[in-house]
């Protein structure tokens, strides 16, 4: 662009791996060279400022152009680079829908490791759980000539820094518009404990548990406790359903910029997420099945998850 290799910082917000939710912010940062552009050759390979893009990089440089508008300098806004390509007849909408794309692809195929370990961290929850934390990510996507997009890397912890007033202007807007999206509010913490509690208690000293111990239960006593305990469930359930009504509702209404990418809307492209996600799924478990094979085979290891989970259980009623 104008001579000038360049990339685009995208913002990614995750609300949930369990399910899994993705929101695409519709601003970034078009970050520039501060060298003219020539493909790699032997002569050239070590001109940091042609071929490497990063803003911690090409600052260093005598020509980095600092600009307090969005249309000039070395760093830009995304904003500004797509009324820059459609002015110049490129499809904008087909540049969005290729970005979301490449970001649900990815995030699918690390869809089965971040579930794993997120359950790890909360044993004895159900699936589907209301989510606990959320992430913003930084994509770095390269475009080609025909403006299909490739990654770059993902950023765990992109920089929020300000050094301009472009910084400021975007990333301000990508943190406000994702709190109020989250929703987060100050009593969430106490009230999901007390939950964890509660069933931590409903585990170890319910009525079914103690029912099973002991002895001349008959079977009618059995069926009622089955049906108490299958009515609760049904209740949690219906429960659980409402929340995530009322949760869509309110991302619905306070999305800001952002846009939800996964999952999508459009049914036909859902189920060609959800056949690639299955794949993820069975690729994880097989490289995983002769581990699991191992740890089920070693009584000691079982022995030990199961204590671990007991005792997770009983410091947390102790927390009263």
């Amino acid at each position: 662009m104008e001579g000038y290799k360049f990339d685009l910082r995208i913002y990614i917000l995750v609300t949930s791996c369990d399910p899994l939710k993705i929101f695409l912010y519709h601003d970034g940062l078009v970050r520039m060279g501060t060298e003219k552009y020539i493909p790699p050759n032997e002569s050239n390979l070590t001109q940091l400022y042609m071929h490497l893009t990063n803003y911690s990089v090409n600052e260093h440089n005598e020509h980095f152009e600092r600009d307090e508008t969005e249309n000039k300098g070395s760093k830009r806004s995304i904003k500004w680079f797509t009324e820059f390509l459609q002015a110049n007849q490129h499809d904008v909408a087909k540049f969005w829908s290729d970005i979301s794309e490449l970001v649900v692809k990815t995030l699918i195929v690390a869809e089965p490791h971040v579930l794993h370990a997120y359950r790890m961290c909360r044993p004895g929850q159900p699936p589907g759980s209301e989510s606990v934390c959320f992430e913003v990510l930084g994509f770095d996507i390269l475009l080609d000539r025909k403006l299909k997009p490739w990654l770059l890397e993902i950023n765990r912890a992109p920089s929020f820094g300000t050094d301009q007033k472009i910084d400021y202007d975007v990333k301000r807007g990508v943190l406000l518009n994702a709190l109020k999206l989250l929703n987060i509010r100050t009593s969430d913490k106490r009230r999901n404990l007390a939950k964890q509690k509660a069933e931590a208690q409903r585990r170890l000293y319910g009525q079914n548990s103690i029912k099973r111990l002991l002895p001349g239960s008959s079977d009618w006593e059995q069926q009622r406790h089955q049906l108490e305990r299958r009515k609760e469930e049904l209740k949690e359930r219906l429960a659980q359903v409402r929340k995530q009504i009322s949760r869509e509702e309110h991302e619905n209404r306070h999305m800001g910029n952002y846009r939800r990418i996964y999952p999508p809307e459009d049914k036909a492209l859902l189920e060609k997420y959800e056949n690639l996600l299955a794949v993820a799924f069975q690729t994880f478990l097989s490289g995983r099945a002769a581990s699991f094979q191992r740890e089920l085979n070693n009584p000691l290891k079982r022995m030990k998850k199961i204590f671990w989970i007991f005792w997770s259980n009983v410091k947390l009623m102790m927390k009263s």
